[in-house]
Formats: C-alpha cells, structure tokens, sequence
C-alpha cells in the first residue's frame, strides 16, 4: 500500500521490496547471537535491521525503544547500527535475561575464567538438598532435579551480577533441555516418553561454550552504546524522556489463545527463583495483554470498541456465533493494546516513527484484522500513517495458534502473513 506522504524515500523503497517479495527474508538463518537462547516467536533480525538502517540514511535517530523486546532482536540489531541510546522492555524476566546477557559486554577472558572456576565447584559441589517446587517431579526427573540443583546452587554464589546472570540463562537452557515438556509446542506438554539425562553437567559445558563463543563474537562487532533495560508492564511503565523511534512486533492477541510466552518461561523461571510471575503456570500470560477477563463488565462500553469500526464489526460478527467469551477476550486485548498505544504516544519524540510488525489471528474462523484496527486507532491518538507493507511467513517460521480451535475441533490456520506499520508523530 503507497503512503500518500512523500516525506521520505525509503517509504516508496519499502513498497517495492514488497512485491519483490523481499520481506519475507526465505533461506535467511539466525545469527549466532540469535541462537543463544530458546524463545517463541522471534523477528527475523536481519529485516528489522534493514528497516532501521534505511530509516537512518534520512532520519537521525539517536535513541530506539522495543517494548515488547523478547528475545532482544530489536536490541542487537540497534547495537549493530551504533545507535546512542538504546532502550528495551518486557514483562517476562526470561526476556529481562536474554536481552541483558547479549547486550552488556563482559570480558573474554574474565569470563573463561569464571566458567573453569565453575565447571571445578559443581564437580566438588556436595549437596544437602534438593531444589523444590510444586509438581517438579512431574516435569524433571529426581536424578535431573538433583543434577540442576547443584549447578544452580554455584552459580548462585558468584558474586559479580553481570557474570552470575550469564551462567543463569545458560542454566535456563539447559533446563528447557532436560524437561520431561515438549519442545514441538510453547505450552507445558508432557513428553510421551520421558529421556532421562544421566549428565546435565556437560550439557551444561556444551551450551555455555557456545554462549561464550557466540557473544564474544557478537560484542567485538559492535559500538559502545547506552543500553536501558526494564522489566515491566509496558502499560504501567514511567520514562520522562523522549525517544525518536520506537520499533516492536508486539502480541498479536492474549498470549493464552496465541503465543503463551509466560507458560513457556515458566519452569527456567521456577528455577531461577523468579517468584513474582511462577505462582500459577500461566500468571505472566494472564497479566500481560489481555490477560484480565475481569475488567471488561460490558463490551459496548469499552472505549476501543467504539473507537475502531473494524473492530466492532469482527466483534459482533462473533457475537453472533453466540460466543460471548471470546469477543469480549478480543475486545480485552484491544482495549491493553490501545492503553499500550497511548502511552507509546507520549514515549515518543514529536516527528518520531513508530514501526508495528503485526499479524492477524483467527477466533472462530473469523480474521481478527489487527492491522486495520491499530491504523483507526493510532490515528485517534495522534499518529499518521506514512507506510504500510507486508511479508509472507515461511512455512517454518509460520505462528501456529495451537491453543484456538473451531467448534468441530479442527485447528485454526496458522498466521502466514505479517504488516509492518511505519507511523509518524
């Protein structure tokens, strides 16, 4: 779709790389910088870094903001770039990890060190007692429980944060490894039959040297820039300055019926003792967007429904179905998304762009054009459209939405298409 603003060049650059079919990015592999840690739905990084870069050779931007940044795609690509500034967030502490241990350079050598003197104490390491949570040995096996523990246990004792939260996400890979949970899905899944690791320790040496190899790599090619992280409620977050781009691909629906990211984190953040969102199984999916049933009383009187005709209309084509719980989870997950929106507005520089790579999801086989809604409501608030254009999903990359299903028990159809929305303040 061509912008009727003719600001900037790459706006009619993007166009045409899309009916080049250049977007969709096929046969192009993660770096290895991407590949340290296990995480659901990922950007493709090369794309986001080459919308940026295009950006910067007219825009100057100084600072960027992710703030559905995940597995830190958004993050390392900036770092790549050179920006001044930049800024991440994410509810999920799982996330928290990953973008820090990637984007705070640590020594080499310091750190080859801490990892001999590791490796030495969980070998020595004489342990008492068991780590323990509710239902663990229904996902680790009592001979994985106590193996973990001992590695978890050390690593807990380094005393310098930035090299203790290294060794922390190579201990949370680890420990999605040697789960008795499917890795063919982001929920919690028993596996038909349960492996059982007589070594974590190695598995643990294999993942940590490849970490180290991976970063080390990835921090020699990059520009000292000021990295902000948070760990927050992207709706309850406080920023008093400005920032002259703000890129993300945020949830395209509540993560319980898309991409259950807290479910997936939950047993690495057991582990870590990360206590605020493991009481229940799903408590970070159910406080991130859309989460909360519970302040939605009456459809009609949420602002966002009102707002957006496009959403109106998929809702009461829903409501027809006779399916009351599941338009008003649609309008819920609006209404976040739009507080979200807003307060995305206010982050933003005033001529700064905002950047969305969204998808549209299906609930009861009806196409929830997410898209559409965003551009009527962004506009609502202030922001100008200046580009939309699209990218097909390669078949091994496509969301699955495994946990929605129609009424004769049959999936819904993956998500294979993505929009990127360019709007300006």
């Amino acid at each position: 779709m061509k912008s009727m603003l003719k600001n900037y060049n790459f706006i009619d650059e993007f166009y045409e790389l899309e009916k080049e079919n250049h977007w969709d990015y096929l046969g192009k592999k993660d770096k290895p910088i991407d590949k340290i840690a296990t995480y659901p739905a990922k950007m493709v990084s090369d794309m986001q870094g080459e919308i940026i870069s295009e950006i910067m050779k007219e825009v100057h931007i100084k600072s960027i903001f992710d703030p559905f940044m995940g597995s830190g795609t958004i993050l390392t690509e900036a770092l790549f770039l050179g920006i001044e500034e930049i800024l991440g967030n994410d509810i999920n502490p799982l996330s928290y990890l990953i973008v820090k241990v990637k984007t705070f350079p640590l020594d080499d050598s310091i750190l080859i060190e801490n990892y001999k003197n590791l490796v030495k104490k969980i070998k020595e390491e004489k342990l008492l007692k068991n780590r323990y949570f509710p239902k663990i040995t229904k996902w680790f096996s009592i001979e994985v429980i106590h193996q973990l523990s001992k590695i978890i246990n050390e690593i807990e004792k380094i005393e310098n944060n930035d090299i203790k939260d290294f060794f922390k996400l190579g201990f949370a890979n680890l420990v999605k490894e040697v789960s008795n949970t499917r890795s063919s899905t982001f929920k919690l899944h028993i596996k038909s039959e349960i492996v059982i690791f007589k070594n974590c320790l190695e598995k643990f040496k294999k993942i940590i040297e490849k970490q180290i190899k991976s970063c080390t790599l990835f921090w020699k090619n990059i520009k000292k820039s000021k990295v902000i992280l948070f760990n927050k409620d992207i709706r309850e977050l406080e920023y008093k300055k400005k920032v002259d781009l703000i890129i993300t691909s945020p949830p395209y629906g509540d993560n319980k019926t898309t991409v259950t990211y807290g479910e997936f984190s939950v047993l690495q953040l057991k582990w870590l003792g990360e206590e605020k969102y493991t009481e229940t199984f799903s408590k970070i999916d159910t406080v991130s967007l859309g989460g909360n049933l519970q302040q939605c009383k009456d459809i009609t009187t949420i602002e966002s429904y009102n707002l957006s005709k496009e959403l109106k209309i998929i809702v009461n084509k829903i409501l027809k179905q006779t399916d009351y719980n599941k338009a008003k989870k649609v309008v819920v997950f609006i209404q976040d998304f739009y507080i979200t929106l807003k307060k995305l507005y206010v982050i933003l520089k005033k001529n700064g762009l905002l950047i969305l790579t969204v998808g549209n999801r299906k609930v009861n086989n009806n196409e929830i054009k997410f898209n559409k809604i965003i551009n009527e409501l962004a506009n609502k608030i202030g922001l100008n459209k200046i580009q939309e254009f699209s990218r097909n999903i390669p078949t091994s990359k496509k969301i699955a939405v495994k946990t929605s299903r129609l009424a004769n028990g049959k999936s819904v159809n993956s998500i294979n298409k993505e929009y990127i929305l360019i709007f300006k303040k």
